[in-house]
């Protein structure tokens, strides 16, 4: 879990975004991963983790959660080599349906990963619902964007430390 989180770090920096907790990831091994519901599939290179896959499964259906790579290799195409040995792992396993979770519209480069193995590709609208106002309303961007653009050139204990005070309010 550990190489996968350094990884995350990583990976939440290029997008723009703070990591997850520490914790969260903690708490994903002790009640998913080690009771059976996941695995983390790590592809190394020279004895280096250059990147991580983790999946969740129950009833014969899984979830691809979450990726991450060092972006330094990825010339070696790691989470390709990831994703395929999943797919002949799972299937070997008899289940029968592999989900690769949602993908913003903007995120061009993940939305062609997964387009590559052919998935189905579907929208999904989200709202916010204002209890003070009772109304809908929709998912503002425009400061989301602003930020994204400062994470990117932060330091990643920064953006963890942020990362743990953030997510209690709005992940």
């Amino acid at each position: 879990m550990r190489s996968f989180y350094r990884l995350n770090c990583l990976t939440r920096r290029e997008h723009g975004l703070p990591p997850q907790p520490w914790a969260f990831f903690a708490k994903v091994h002790k009640e998913i991963i080690s009771e059976g519901a996941g695995v983390i599939a790590l592809g190394l290179w020279d004895g280096k983790v250059v990147a991580a896959n983790l999946y969740m499964y129950s009833n014969g259906k899984v979830i691809y959660k979450y990726g991450a790579s060092d972006k330094t290799y990825q010339h070696l195409r790691a989470n390709n080599l990831l994703m395929w040995e999943a797919i002949k792992h799972f299937a070997g396993g008899k289940c029968t349906q592999l989900c690769f979770g949602r993908t913003e519209p903007v995120n061009e480069g993940l939305r062609q990963f997964k387009s590559g193995w052919g998935t189905k590709e579907e929208i999904i609208n989200y709202y916010r619902y204002y209890l003070a106002r009772e109304v809908y309303m929709p998912v503002e961007q425009g400061a989301l964007m602003a930020a994204r653009s400062l994470f990117t050139r932060m330091p990643i204990p920064v953006s963890r430390v942020l990362g743990l005070l953030l997510y209690r309010h709005v992940g």
